[in-house]
Protein backbone atom coordinates (compact mmCIF):
# COMPACT_ATOMS: atom_id res chain seq x y z
CA UNK A 1 0.00 0.00 0.00
CA UNK A 2 1.08 3.24 -0.52
CA UNK A 3 1.48 6.26 2.01
CA UNK A 4 -1.48 7.85 1.35
CA UNK A 5 -3.38 4.58 1.73
CA UNK A 6 -1.94 3.52 5.01
CA UNK A 7 -2.55 7.42 6.29
CA UNK A 8 -6.13 7.40 5.21
CA UNK A 9 -6.38 4.07 7.17
CA UNK A 10 -4.69 5.30 10.64
CA UNK A 11 -6.57 8.14 10.21
CA UNK A 12 -10.26 6.43 9.64
CA UNK A 13 -9.01 4.22 12.71
CA UNK A 14 -8.23 6.86 15.04
CA UNK A 15 -12.04 8.54 14.40
CA UNK A 16 -13.56 4.71 14.32
CA UNK A 17 -11.77 4.68 17.45
CA UNK A 18 -13.08 8.15 19.00
CA UNK A 19 -16.77 6.85 17.49
CA UNK A 20 -16.81 3.36 19.24
CA UNK A 21 -15.32 5.11 22.85
CA UNK A 22 -18.27 7.89 22.74
CA UNK A 23 -21.15 5.53 21.72
CA UNK A 24 -20.52 1.44 23.31
CA UNK A 25 -21.00 2.90 27.33
CA UNK A 26 -18.23 -0.17 28.24
CA UNK A 27 -17.44 1.54 31.77
CA UNK A 28 -13.93 1.53 30.55
CA UNK A 29 -11.78 4.18 28.04
CA UNK A 30 -10.26 2.74 24.78
CA UNK A 31 -7.35 5.05 24.60
CA UNK A 32 -5.04 2.54 24.70
CA UNK A 33 -6.20 1.29 21.56
CA UNK A 34 -5.55 4.56 19.58
CA UNK A 35 -1.97 2.96 19.88
CA UNK A 36 -3.32 0.31 16.63
CA UNK A 37 -2.96 3.89 14.34
CA UNK A 38 0.04 5.37 16.11
CA UNK A 39 1.87 2.69 15.31
CA UNK A 40 0.59 2.29 11.84
CA UNK A 41 1.29 5.74 10.72
CA UNK A 42 5.13 5.97 12.44
CA UNK A 43 6.13 3.00 10.97
CA UNK A 44 4.88 3.06 7.59
CA UNK A 45 3.99 6.58 6.69
CA UNK A 46 5.88 8.97 8.73
CA UNK A 47 6.52 11.18 12.17
CA UNK A 48 4.53 14.12 10.67
CA UNK A 49 1.20 12.00 10.48
CA UNK A 50 1.61 10.12 13.41
CA UNK A 51 1.86 13.32 15.20
CA UNK A 52 -1.15 14.05 13.45
CA UNK A 53 -3.06 11.12 14.83
CA UNK A 54 -1.64 11.56 18.29
CA UNK A 55 -2.88 15.14 18.73
CA UNK A 56 -6.76 13.58 16.65
CA UNK A 57 -6.42 10.92 19.25
CA UNK A 58 -6.18 13.04 21.94
CA UNK A 59 -9.01 15.72 21.07
CA UNK A 60 -11.38 12.81 20.62
CA UNK A 61 -10.96 11.30 23.85
CA UNK A 62 -11.20 14.81 25.62
CA UNK A 63 -14.65 14.95 23.73
CA UNK A 64 -15.69 11.66 24.65
CA UNK A 65 -15.10 12.70 28.51
CA UNK A 66 -16.84 15.76 28.04
CA UNK A 67 -19.59 14.15 25.93
CA UNK A 68 -19.75 10.81 29.09
CA UNK A 69 -21.88 10.75 32.22
CA UNK A 70 -19.69 8.32 33.96
CA UNK A 71 -17.26 10.87 34.18
CA UNK A 72 -17.39 14.26 36.06
CA UNK A 73 -13.80 15.51 36.01
CA UNK A 74 -12.81 18.81 36.88
CA UNK A 75 -11.78 20.81 33.50
CA UNK A 76 -8.43 20.90 34.97
CA UNK A 77 -8.26 17.40 35.75
CA UNK A 78 -9.41 16.85 31.95
CA UNK A 79 -6.87 18.65 30.79
CA UNK A 80 -4.05 17.06 33.08
CA UNK A 81 -5.15 13.80 31.92
CA UNK A 82 -5.44 15.01 28.34
CA UNK A 83 -2.00 15.86 28.69
CA UNK A 84 -0.55 13.08 30.43
CA UNK A 85 -2.27 10.94 27.37
CA UNK A 86 -0.68 13.07 24.66
CA UNK A 87 2.54 12.94 26.52
CA UNK A 88 2.50 9.21 25.94
CA UNK A 89 0.78 9.13 22.63
CA UNK A 90 3.98 11.50 21.47
CA UNK A 91 6.42 9.14 23.31
CA UNK A 92 5.20 5.67 21.27
CA UNK A 93 5.49 8.02 17.90
CA UNK A 94 8.80 9.56 18.19
CA UNK A 95 10.05 5.85 19.76
CA UNK A 96 9.13 3.65 16.84
CA UNK A 97 9.54 6.78 14.05
CA UNK A 98 13.00 6.72 15.51
CA UNK A 99 13.64 2.84 15.41
CA UNK A 100 12.06 2.80 11.86
CA UNK A 101 14.78 4.99 11.42
CA UNK A 102 17.69 3.57 12.82
CA UNK A 103 16.60 0.12 11.09
CA UNK A 104 16.67 1.64 7.48
CA UNK A 105 19.97 3.45 8.12
CA UNK A 106 21.25 -0.10 9.10
CA UNK A 107 19.83 -1.59 6.31
CA UNK A 108 21.63 1.02 4.07
CA UNK A 109 24.81 0.62 5.52
CA UNK A 110 25.04 -2.88 5.32
CA UNK A 111 24.94 -2.64 1.55
CA UNK A 112 27.39 0.25 1.14
CA UNK A 113 31.07 -0.18 1.83
CA UNK A 114 32.11 1.66 4.64
CA UNK A 115 35.50 2.91 3.26
CA UNK A 116 34.87 4.41 -0.72
CA UNK A 117 30.73 4.48 -0.10
CA UNK A 118 30.40 2.38 -3.13
CA UNK A 119 27.67 -0.82 -3.16
CA UNK A 120 29.77 -3.84 -0.93
CA UNK A 121 29.78 -7.96 -2.38
CA UNK A 122 26.31 -8.45 -0.96
CA UNK A 123 24.16 -5.24 -2.78
CA UNK A 124 26.28 -5.86 -6.02
CA UNK A 125 25.30 -9.30 -5.62
CA UNK A 126 21.58 -9.09 -5.27
CA UNK A 127 21.80 -6.07 -8.51
CA UNK A 128 23.70 -8.37 -10.62
CA UNK A 129 21.10 -11.36 -10.23
CA UNK A 130 17.83 -8.70 -11.00
CA UNK A 131 19.97 -7.17 -14.19
CA UNK A 132 20.56 -10.42 -15.34
CA UNK A 133 17.10 -11.32 -14.86
CA UNK A 134 15.94 -8.73 -16.52
CA UNK A 135 18.09 -8.73 -19.70
CA UNK A 136 16.75 -12.54 -20.13
CA UNK A 137 13.44 -10.95 -19.86
CA UNK A 138 13.73 -8.41 -22.28
CA UNK A 139 16.74 -9.66 -24.50
CA UNK A 140 19.25 -6.44 -23.86
CA UNK A 141 22.71 -6.86 -22.85
CA UNK A 142 24.71 -5.30 -20.01
CA UNK A 143 28.06 -5.68 -19.19
CA UNK A 144 29.86 -6.57 -16.26
CA UNK A 145 33.44 -4.61 -15.76
CA UNK A 146 35.97 -5.79 -13.69
CA UNK A 147 39.02 -3.04 -12.46
CA UNK A 148 41.90 -3.36 -10.00
CA UNK A 149 44.52 -0.33 -8.60
CA UNK A 150 47.76 -1.48 -10.16
CA UNK A 151 50.42 -1.81 -7.65
CA UNK A 152 48.14 -1.12 -5.06
CA UNK A 153 50.43 -3.17 -2.52
CA UNK A 154 53.26 -1.19 -3.17
CA UNK A 155 51.60 2.08 -2.38
CA UNK A 156 50.61 0.53 1.01
CA UNK A 157 53.88 -0.51 1.48
CA UNK A 158 55.52 2.81 0.87
CA UNK A 159 53.42 5.66 2.13
CA UNK A 160 51.52 3.35 4.66
CA UNK A 161 47.41 2.25 4.57
CA UNK A 162 46.21 5.56 5.20
CA UNK A 163 47.22 6.95 1.85
CA UNK A 164 46.19 3.21 0.48
CA UNK A 165 43.02 4.37 1.78
CA UNK A 166 42.81 7.81 0.23
CA UNK A 167 44.07 6.52 -2.82
CA UNK A 168 41.02 4.02 -2.68
CA UNK A 169 38.17 6.86 -2.10
CA UNK A 170 39.63 8.62 -4.60
CA UNK A 171 39.25 6.11 -6.79
CA UNK A 172 35.56 5.74 -6.28
CA UNK A 173 34.97 9.02 -6.34
CA UNK A 174 36.41 9.15 -9.65
CA UNK A 175 34.94 6.03 -11.43
CA UNK A 176 31.46 7.46 -9.63
CA UNK A 177 31.44 10.96 -11.66
CA UNK A 178 32.06 9.23 -15.10
CA UNK A 179 29.51 6.69 -15.89
CA UNK A 180 25.95 6.36 -15.59
CA UNK A 181 23.14 6.98 -12.65
CA UNK A 182 21.81 3.93 -13.56
CA UNK A 183 25.13 2.15 -13.34
CA UNK A 184 25.58 -0.36 -10.01
CA UNK A 185 29.66 0.36 -8.97
CA UNK A 186 30.76 -1.55 -5.95
CA UNK A 187 33.61 -2.82 -4.00
CA UNK A 188 34.51 -6.49 -3.49
CA UNK A 189 37.74 -6.46 -2.42
CA UNK A 190 40.97 -4.86 -1.08
CA UNK A 191 41.37 -2.87 -4.28
CA UNK A 192 38.54 -4.40 -6.73
CA UNK A 193 36.23 -3.31 -8.16
CA UNK A 194 32.89 -3.93 -10.56
CA UNK A 195 30.69 -2.05 -12.28
CA UNK A 196 27.77 -3.20 -14.09
CA UNK A 197 25.80 -1.38 -17.57
CA UNK A 198 22.90 -1.88 -17.72
CA UNK A 199 21.29 -1.77 -21.60
CA UNK A 200 25.09 -1.73 -22.83
CA UNK A 201 26.70 -3.82 -25.62
CA UNK A 202 30.33 -4.14 -25.88
CA UNK A 203 31.15 -1.44 -27.83
CA UNK A 204 29.44 1.53 -26.32
CA UNK A 205 30.75 -0.12 -22.77
CA UNK A 206 34.40 -0.15 -24.46
CA UNK A 207 34.08 3.83 -25.08
CA UNK A 208 32.81 4.34 -21.46
CA UNK A 209 35.21 2.54 -19.41
CA UNK A 210 37.74 3.95 -21.66
CA UNK A 211 37.16 7.79 -20.63
CA UNK A 212 36.76 5.94 -16.62
CA UNK A 213 40.73 4.65 -17.04
CA UNK A 214 41.80 7.81 -18.91
CA UNK A 215 40.00 10.41 -15.75
CA UNK A 216 42.30 7.25 -13.67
Amino acid sequence: MRKPLWAALAIGLTLGMGWLDDRADLGLSLSFFYLIPIGISAWLVGSSVSLLICTLGTELWILTDLHSVRRGYHPVETAWSAATLLGFFLTVSLLLSGLKRALEREKALARVDPLTGASNGRAFEEAAQSELERARRDRQPFTLAYMDVDHFKRVNDTFGHKAGDALLRTVAREVRAQIRQTDHFARIGGDEFVILMPHAGLAEAKERLEKVRSKL
